[in-house]
Order: C-alpha cells, then sequence, then structure tokens
C-alpha cells in the first residue's frame, strides 16, 4: 500500500473488446493506493463500450463516467477530440487537488490490457523529484510523436516525414527512433531518464504540478499536432520535470492510436 490519494483517468472510444482487462488492470492499480478515484472520459463510440463502463460504475465505488457523445461531427481532428477529453479529466483533477496528489493516466485500449507490476508502479515512487513520470515499453519504445529529448526525438516526427514524404525519411524520422530502454537495477531514481515530453500509455502526474496546462490537438494555422507535447511543455509553469522511467513498464502491446497514427502517416 502507498499512502498516496490518485485519480486514475482514461480516454475511451470503442474499447468494449479491451474493457474486462482494462478494468482488471485499473482495479490492481487502485489495491496499491490509499485513496482513488476512477475516471473514464468517452466519445464517439459505437460499441457497447459504455454499457460496459455503466456496469462497472454500479459495483465499484467512487467512479465516474464522462461522456461527450458524437464529437467527431463538430471536430473532425481526431487530436482535437483527445485533447478535449484529455482537458476534461484535467478539469476533475484540478477540482479534487485538496483530496488526490496524484493522477494516473492510462491509455484505455490494448496498450492497458497487461497488468503493471506493483514492483513498476512502486519504482515510480522511489523518487519524488518529478512533475510526471511515464512508462517503458520491453519490446521497444513506441510512443515517439509524444516524446521530446534532446538527442533521441528532438522534433515532431511526423512533422518530418511528411515534410519529404520517401521511404528514406520514414526510416529515419520513425522507424529508426523505435529504441528499446533496457531497465537495470536501481532503488532511487538513478535510471529515470529525463525528457521535454513523453507518455509511452501510462503517466503519473503530480495534480498540483497542472498549474492550468491543457491539452491541444493543432496547431495556429491548422495543422494536427500529438496533443500530450503542449500539456508537457505548459506543465509545471513550463518548468517541468518529466522522465521515463525504465522499470515502469506497462505493455507489450502498441496502442491502437499509435497503429492509427502509422496508418493516417505511413
Amino acid at each position: 500500500m502507498i499512502n498516496k490519494n490518485i485519480i486514475i483517468a482514461l480516454c475511451i472510444r470503442d474499447c468494449a473488446e479491451y474493457l474486462d482487462d482494462v478494468i482488471s488492470n485499473i482495479e490492481n492499480i487502485r489495491s496499491l493506493f490509499n485513496k482513488t478515484k476512477v475516471v473514464f472520459v468517452e466519445s464517439d463510440s459505437s460499441d457497447k463500450t459504455l454499457d460496459l463502463l455503466e456496469k462497472y460504475k454500479v459495483t465499484h465505488d467512487n467512479v465516474d463516467i464522462i461522456t461527450h457523445g458524437n464529437l467527431a461531427s463538430s471536430m473532425p481532428y481526431r487530436t482535437d477530440r483527445i485533447a478535449y477529453c484529455r482537458n476534461s479529466y484535467l478539469d476533475i483533477a484540478e477540482k479534487n487537488k485538496d483530496d488526490y496528489e496524484y493522477l494516473f493516466v492510462l491509455d484505455g485500449d490494448s496498450a492497458s490490457t497487461e497488468l503493471i507490476s506493483n514492483e513498476a508502479i512502486l519504482s515510480n515512487f522511489e523518487n519524488e523529484n518529478w512533475d510526471m513520470i511515464t512508462a517503458n515499453q520491453p519490446n521497444g519504445y513506441y510512443d515517439i510523436w509524444a516524446l521530446r529529448h534532446e538527442s533521441w526525438m528532438p522534433f515532431d516526427c511526423w512533422k518530418m516525414y511528411m515534410k519529404e514524404g520517401t521511404k528514406e525519411a520514414f526510416k529515419y524520422y520513425i522507424l529508426d527512433r523505435f529504441i528499446k530502454i533496457i531497465p537495470f537495477n536501481s532503488n532511487d531514481g538513478k535510471d529515470y531518464i529525463p525528457v521535454q515530453s513523453a507518455f509511452g500509455g501510462a503517466g503519473i502526474i503530480k495534480i498540483n504540478s497542472i498549474k492550468n496546462a491543457r491539452h491541444i490537438g493543432h496547431t495556429e494555422d491548422g495543422i494536427q499536432i500529438c496533443e500530450w507535447v503542449p500539456f508537457c511543455e505548459s506543465l509545471n509553469s513550463g518548468e517541468s520535470k518529466i522522465y521515463i522511467n525504465p522499470r515502469f513498464v506497462n505493455s507489450i502491446e502498441v496502442s491502437d492510436h499509435i497503429k492509427a497514427n502509422m496508418e493516417m502517416y505511413g
């Protein structure tokens, strides 16, 4: 048991096939903390996602479901819809910051169907000198659109690829960036990797560091961007400490929204 209070938040769309396993993951996470709240933010589902969420809410305490209905009709960009839904749970987190210290964000799809080990979760609290700490994947780090690192990923990979549009560019800006981060034994957070932005399907954020930081899905000239990057850039008023924790392994699966990026641009 970790003597801390957390909100677990997920954005959900057409995730019915994954929800049994995702909910098992959520319940395991809840068992480790003192007080928890679960927030699902849903939009645009055409399967049984909402029915399954309602069944879960009836049988479990402190579960909120926020549904935005059909956002696609007014927000054609997928990144705008994701940003809108993410900002909904940020609003809830800030309203509840007197009762909860951390926001644990999970993808609601295949990336969260495998149980995150207790050891992986606990490793995030060995050294709490961070505003946000994010996950790793054992078969190669996949969430490179959300990643910003001074040498590994100093640019918007999809923007750079689209600018050139060649197979060589796809290999250089996309495929060659899927590297494997090998965890090693540490008990003081010395293996945490500092980044400007990262997610990887799971991240823990100090709610007091949010400070009105929000997700944005497009640039001023209407170009889609990864909604996670502007949030990281504005976290803790732009002075955030963000890390990838190599031992915070969440999944061997590539999340559905990352697959969608590959299909859209690749």
